[in-house]
């Protein structure tokens, strides 16, 4: 049993069985997140994407088009690593 889903279960006096709602979407927690904090774009990545693109935070490198990204790691699956 998750923790998250015991907590509420004893808030809520909930049956454990239960689900829960989702969490919130992680997306808006992680835009003001400067590149340096996350793990991937603290290194030549990051760089270039500050430099090449003017990306400072997360929430920039989302906006980004995903065939830039794709060019600059090299694939479309790290690039849509990079978007989460």
């Amino acid at each position: 049993m998750h923790l998250r889903a015991q907590v509420a279960c004893s808030i809520n006096n909930m049956c454990v069985d239960q689900n829960l709602p989702p969490p919130p979407p992680l997306r808006p927690r992680t835009q003001p997140l400067p590149l340096g904090k996350i793990k991937g774009l603290g290194g030549k990545l990051g760089a270039a994407l500050a430099e090449h693109h003017g990306c400072a935070t997360a929430g920039a490198v989302q906006g980004l088009p995903l065939e830039v990204l794709v060019q600059l790691t090299g694939s479309a699956e790290r690039a849509r690593c990079v978007l989460v």
